[in-house]
């Protein structure tokens, strides 16, 4: 049977973002030529690009444009670096699990002018092209692989570049600054988040089931904590690094965790990367 959509629904289906999304001040239109690719992965400079444009379509009110038809604000990026580690090798050093990390550097140019940036001197204005990461972490067992690993961390990373074209924010999840308001997130996925008052995430872990969550931050103040969902410190969380990651033992119940995200640091951005680790009993 051939299924025919309507035009009103189609337009729906191509055209849908988050009502009350509001792009950086003066962007309205954006071209996001194809990113610069200075590693020695071929390839993952389309797919990052592809990535970008698409995130642009379904999550803002931006309309994509070429860069050729005069498009006034263009996204100028570069894949800088792909990192890789073997988390786990077989008895003939096979990989069994691995992880990987991509990192990019864009900003986004208005008329030959930085418009959308780093402000490193925090005068209000642009100064410097940002710096963003994607990671992810594959494990053969469960079908993954370092190709399946790249796209995640691309997709993450197109997700964390659309993000900083627009004003929210961090109006995906406030108000979240008490246990009770704590704003429930997935995983295996990394956020682009701003410090505003302490925050709080939550997460229901299945059985058996190992938490870490990494903290990305530039500065000294912020720190993770895990706690119950009363907000009662959880006695078996660890703390590594200073409190930069946070890691809860596998339990053989179901369990709601919070993490907050301590510290006074308004206005400055960080990211967190979480990850379930299955153990076998």
């Amino acid at each position: 049977m051939l299924l025919r959509l309507s035009p009103a629904l189609l337009l729906l289906c191509c055209g849908c973002y988050s009502v009350g999304v509001e792009p950086v001040a003066g962007l309205e239109e954006i071209a996001v030529p194809l990113f610069e690719n200075q590693t020695l992965r071929r390839g993952v400079e389309h797919d990052l690009t592809r990535a970008v444009r698409r995130e642009v379509l379904e999550t803002t009110p931006l309309q994509l444009t070429r860069e050729a038809d005069g498009a006034r604000a263009v996204l100028r990026g570069v894949i800088t670096q792909i990192d890789e580690q073997v988390l786990l090798a077989g008895p003939a050093e096979e990989v069994l699990e691995g992880g990987l990390q991509v990192t990019v550097r864009f900003g986004v140019y208005r008329d030959q002018a930085l418009l959308v940036g780093e402000d490193s001197d925090g005068d209000g204005a642009p100064d410097g092209e940002i710096q963003l990461a994607g990671y992810a972490e594959y494990d053969t067992a469960r079908g993954e692989s370092r190709v399946s690993a790249t796209a995640e961390a691309l997709a993450d990373l197109a997700e964390m570049i659309v993000f900083r074209l627009t004003a929210r924010e961090d109006d995906r999840f406030e108000p979240n600054d008490a246990p009770a308001e704590a704003a429930r997130l997935g995983v295996r996925e990394q956020l682009d988040l701003m410090q505003r008052d302490a925050d709080w995430f939550r997460w229901t872990l299945p059985p058996d089931t190992r938490f870490v969550a990494t903290l990305y931050y530039d500065g000294e103040e912020l720190a993770l904590s895990l706690h119950d969902p009363d907000g009662a410190p959880l006695p078996s969380a660890e703390q590594i690094d200073g409190a930069r990651q946070v890691s809860l033992p596998a339990a053989a119940d179901e369990r709601e965790v919070l993490l907050q995200v301590r510290g006074d640091d308004r206005g400055q951005r960080y990211r967190l990367a979480l990850r379930l680790e299955t153990v076998t009993r």
